[in-house]
């Protein structure tokens, strides 16, 4: 199973949480400026709420997928909604 590790932060508890998954299956992650090369069976993708929704470049980087994926798994830090699950459903 190919899997890739992308995030975005602006703070660092993002790159925390996405490190941290990297640790626990061996992938190492990386920043969205990383784009994906090749398909992939499962991305994680870690963002944070910034004013309300989540960050434009966040956004650039799902339009910008050209390859396929198979499943998304969706992280994010934020204090104050429960998730950026919504957010990027509705851009993919």
């Amino acid at each position: 199973m190919k899997i890739a590790i992308r995030y975005y932060t602006k703070t660092g508890n993002t790159k925390k949480l996405a490190e941290a998954i990297g640790s626990a299956i061996n992938v190492e992650a990386k920043t969205i400026d990383e784009p994906l090369t090749e398909d992939v069976d499962l991305l994680f993708l870690g963002s944070a709420v910034y004013a309300a929704g989540i960050d434009k470049r966040v956004k650039e980087f799902i339009e910008s997928i050209n390859v396929n994926v198979g499943e998304v798994v969706n992280f994010s830090s934020t204090a104050l909604i429960e998730s950026t699950y919504k957010q990027v459903k509705k851009t993919s």
